[in-house]
C-alpha cells in the first residue's frame, strides 16, 4: 500500500496529466478503440504503468491538436489478498521511476542505458574496493612480455576489475535487464557472454587512454608536465564513457539478446 501510495504520489509530481485520476497505476482500465488505436502505437508496454503510458500520451496528443483523451472514473474496492505475493520488487521499482522520468523528459536518452550506467557506477566502487584488498593481501605486479606499454601490471588492479564485472552482471541482469534475466544454470551461460563483451570494453578503455596520453591532446609539453595528473583524469573518463557505450551496445544485442526476445534499444 505504501509503494502504490510514493508511486502515485511520483506520477502526479512528474507527470501533470496523471492529476486527473485518483489511480494512476491501475491495471483495470477500459479504452476506446479509437483512443487505442491512436495512442498504442506511441506506448510501451514494459512494466506495470501501461494506463499511465495512455494517460501521458493521450496529453501529448491534446497540445498537438490530435484530440486528448475523456477520462471517467468507476469506483471499485479492494479485498484483501487471500493468495500468493505482490509482483513489486526493488528492481520493479527503479524500472518504474525511470520510465516516469522517461514519459516526463522524452526518450533523448534510453531508460535502459541510465540504468546501465547506474550499475556501471557501482562497479567501479567495487573495483576500488577489489583493488584496496588486493593491495593489503600483497598480491605482486607483473611484466608480460606481450604487453610491454602497460607492464607492470597490478594484479590487485586486476582482481578489482574482475570483481566489478561480476558484480555488474548480476546488477544488470536484475535490473537494467530485469524482464529477460537469466535463471539457474543459464547464469553461467550469461556470466561469459558478458565477460567476453566486458574484454571488450578494457580493451577500448585502454586503447583510448593509451592514444589520448601518447597524442598529449592539446597540452603541449608544457601543459603535459604540470597537468598530467589531471590530463590522466580527462584521459580515463573519456575512455571510460567509450568503453561504456560499447559494452552497453555489446551486451544489448549478445549478451541478453541470447534470451531470445532481442532488447529495443530505445527502451530496453
Amino acid at each position: 500500500r505504501v509503494a502504490s501510495w510514493v508511486a502515485s504520489v511520483l506520477a502526479r509530481l512528474l507527470l501533470p496529466a496523471a492529476t486527473r485520476t485518483t489511480d494512476p497505476l491501475s491495471g483495470y482500465f477500459v479504452v476506446s478503440a479509437n483512443a487505442y488505436e491512436r495512442i498504442a502505437p506511441t506506448i510501451n508496454p514494459r512494466g506495470f504503468k501501461i494506463l499511465l503510458e495512455f494517460i501521458a500520451h493521450g496529453a501529448n496528443g491534446e497540445k498537438k491538436g490530435d484530440g486528448g483523451l475523456r477520462i471517467a472514473e468507476v469506483g471499485y474496492e479492494f479485498r484483501r489478498r487471500e493468495r500468493g505475493e505482490t509482483k513489486l520488487s526493488g528492481a520493479i521499482a527503479l524500472n518504474y521511476l525511470i520510465a516516469v522520468l522517461d514519459l516526463r523528459f522524452g526518450r533523448s536518452l534510453s531508460p535502459v542505458f541510465i540504468m546501465f550506467c547506474l550499475v556501471g557506477i557501482s562497479g567501479i566502487a567495487v573495483a576500488l574496493a577489489g583493488y584496496g584488498v588486493g593491495v593489503l593481501v600483497g598480491l605482486p605486479q607483473i611484466s608480460p612480455s606481450f604487453t610491454p606499454a602497460l607492464n607492470p601490471i597490478h594484479t590487485a588492479a586486476l582482481l578489482g576489475v574482475q570483481l566489478s564485472i561480476i558484480s555488474n552482471f548480476f546488477g544488470n541482469n536484475y535490473l537494467t535487464f530485469h524482464e529477460d534475466r537469466y535463471r539457474g544454470r543459464q547464469l553461467w551461460a550469461g556470466m561469459v557472454w558478458f565477460q567476453a563483451v566486458s574484454m571488450i570494453g578494457v580493451v577500448v578503455h585502454v586503447a583510448v587512454f593509451q592514444l589520448l596520453s601518447d597524442a598529449e591532446i592539446g597540452l603541449g609539453e608544457i601543459g603535459a608536465g604540470l597537468f598530467g595528473d589531471v590530463a590522466n583524469l580527462v584521459y580515463h573518463g573519456i575512455a571510460f564513457c567509450l568503453a561504456t557505450v560499447a559494452n552497453f551496445i555489446g551486451n544489448v544485442t549478445v549478451t541478453w539478446r541470447k534470451r531470445g526476445r532481442g532488447r529495443r534499444f530505445s527502451y530496453g
